[in-house]
């Protein structure tokens, strides 16, 4: 009888070791699937972190202005390299600048500046202005009331020149947009930044 007592219990003695083992082998093994999906979720992070110029101007342009490339793209073909650096840049965490030059090297004409110029302003007003209009704002150079820097800049303001820019209100801040379209030796290219606006006059 205490032959048999005594196996019992030997047997309920290993039976706890083995399980106490497994326990101990499962808690390992859980541990190991926390810091497979942490570290999965590190990659993931860094994989969507945006890294190229491209990456990073239209990262941008949403984050900021609620904007794709495709919003602010021309009708005509574009290349896509200018010179060796991206048509699109960004500089921090709220400027985003794209530049175009047609695709086949051939001059931009005044016809397809002028629609881009008009493509971009309506953007920046019914897109992006809280009040639908874009505005001259501080210009930095003039003194400037309130009221002068939100009256509205019209679009014939805007066409009088190959450089030129408006900015529009959004949660009443004054954001600007830069336009140009440059001339080079052997061809021409559009350029433009979407910025910060001046909120005063310099003093």
């Amino acid at each position: 009888m205490m032959k048999k007592l005594y196996v019992a219990l030997m047997c309920m003695a290993t039976f706890a070791l083995f399980t106490a083992c497994g326990g101990d082998k499962k808690a390992s093994a859980n541990n190991g699937d926390e810091q497979t999906d942490q570290e999965a979720t590190e990659q993931t992070d860094q994989a969507a972190e945006p890294t190229t110029d491209v990456e990073k101007s239209a990262a941008t342009l949403q984050a900021m202005y609620g904007l794709t490339l495709a919003d602010v793209q021309p009708d005509f073909e574009f290349a896509e390299k200018l010179d060796g650096y991206d048509r699109f840049d960004t500089n921090g965490v709220n400027l985003a600048k794209v530049v175009y030059k047609k695709k086949d090297g051939s001059y931009i004409t005044t016809e397809e500046w002028q629609a881009y110029l008009r493509k971009i302003y309506d953007l920046t007003a019914t897109r992006l202005s809280q009040d639908g209009k874009n505005v001259k704002g501080y210009d930095g150079m003039t003194h400037m009331t309130p009221e002068q820097a939100r009256a509205e800049k019209s679009f014939e303001e805007a066409a009088s020149s190959t450089n030129t820019g408006w900015c529009y209100l959004r949660d009443d801040r004054f954001h600007a947009l830069y336009i140009s379209l440059n001339d080079l030796d052997e061809y021409n290219y559009i350029s433009v930044s979407f910025a910060p606006g001046l909120q005063g006059n310099i003093d």
